[in-house]
């Protein structure tokens, strides 16, 4: 909850003095509108509505949105206007009152009835209003007292959101903490940007240095490389694990996350560990092992434990395996990321609530390999641009939280 009695913030500029004042959201608005709901169309009309998934990061993406019918466009009157802002009225419990600054007028993008709208006085900063509202003492009082009967979705009203308070220091004050937000906004945004141009780079490399179903050859190639690709099942290349943990000689255990592959299992459930207690029949998992869930490989639970990490078990549950001399663990990694793969995976998955991949069916696919060396080139590029990926990622997530504590220290 926000303090009341507090009247200044515990970190400013230097040059700025005096209380803040106490405000009412409805102060600080010229309006408070929502949209409408209307029908979409799958043709491309020039007209828009805006999806509530657009709010990102205090503003609003332009590009989030569904074209609309014809004869729906007189109903969608409420048109994206700059520096106004758009509120989440409407939303499952963690995003509702969620709000973001619109920086360009659309006239063909319209306002869906979830969210809100409100034109920013002159006399207040759009910049530091977002961040304001944005601020976790903010968001976590908004959230607090949304209502709705069900879980999934909750509401706030618009005069619950016209008589929130805030303390608001005078315009100068506010031009200068909402541009400086704004600036740090832009560098995480601009880290963003080289981190989707990285994983567009890997997309595309693991399109072209991996051959298409059929072909012996890929479409780049480093220097010096011409020999064709051998095509052969992967049984005969891989060697399923049957190293069980029956001296209880290691005690960490991992489950296959698909989106931090090995994971401490407390750290997978927030603390909790879902090991059976006797962990002798469970798998041990050295360095260039892999390791699946044979019911989640769909959506991407498989995982590949590098040179270098500490060994542990999963449950035998999972399918483990290595690779033989003859074929590169590294190389076999980003294989499973590629198209093909995946398209040998629905036909060799067996149908059901969820798709289900044994060792034997894995094992029956084909894959093309080439010479060690190659396979060795490939596998490190993708390597080093793994660790540009998570460098840039780590960089983002140290901003956000800087970013963070100083709203926290900024604001009141």
């Amino acid at each position: 909850m926000r303090d009341t009695a507090k009247k200044t913030p515990e970190l400013r500029f230097s040059g700025f003095c005096g209380d803040w004042e106490q405000r009412k959201l409805g102060e600080l608005l010229i309006n408070l509108e929502s949209g409408v709901s209307v029908n979409s169309s799958e043709e491309k009309t020039g007209y828009y509505i805006l999806k509530t998934s657009a709010i990102k990061s205090g503003q609003v993406d332009l590009t989030e949105v569904k074209s609309i019918l014809r004869e729906e466009i007189t109903r969608a009157k409420i048109s994206i206007v700059k520096n106004s802002i758009i509120i989440s009225r409407m939303n499952t419990p963690a995003l509702v009152g969620d709000s973001a600054l619109v920086t360009e007028n659309r006239e063909n993008i319209f306002l869906p009835d979830r969210l809100w709208q409100g034109r920013i006085n002159n006399n207040f900063s759009p910049d530091w209003v977002i961040q304001s509202l944005n601020s976790s003492s903010s968001l976590r009082k908004i959230q607090n007292l949304a209502t709705g009967t069900s879980g999934s979705m909750k509401n706030i009203s618009k005069k619950f959101m016209l008589d929130f308070e805030l303390k608001v220091p005078k315009l100068a004050e506010q031009a200068k903490i909402g541009s400086f937000f704004k600036q740090l906004d832009q560098l995480i945004a601009l880290h963003q940007q080289k981190l989707d141009q990285l994983e567009l780079m890997k997309k595309g490399f693991l399109q072209q240095l991996f051959p298409e179903n059929g072909e012996k050859i890929p479409k780049v190639r480093f220097a010096n490389f011409e020999d064709e690709w051998e095509q052969r099942k992967l049984a005969s290349d891989l060697i399923k694990n049957k190293n069980k943990n029956k001296e209880l000689k290691i005690l960490n255990v991992e489950s296959v996350s698909n989106k931090t592959g090995f994971t401490k299992q407390t750290d997978q459930f927030e603390g909790y560990t879902v090991a059976s207690s006797d962990i002798s029949n469970y798998y041990i998992i050295k360095e260039k092992q892999f390791a699946y869930n044979p019911s989640r490989i769909n959506v991407g639970s498989i995982a590949y434990k590098s040179p270098g990490e500490n060994n542990s078990v999963v449950s035998p549950l999972y399918v483990s395996f290595s690779t033989n001399s003859h074929l590169i663990d590294n190389f076999l990694w980003y294989w499973f990321k590629t198209s093909e793969f995946e398209q040998q995976r629905q036909t060799f998955s067996e149908g059901g609530v969820r798709d289900t991949l044994s060792f034997n069916q894995l094992s029956n696919m084909t894959f093309s390999i080439p010479s060690k060396e190659e396979q060795e080139y490939i596998g490190t590029l993708f390597k080093q641009l793994e660790n540009f990926i998570t460098l840039h990622q780590q960089k983002i997530d140290k901003l956000i939280l800087i970013k963070k504590a100083l709203l926290q220290k900024m604001f009141i």
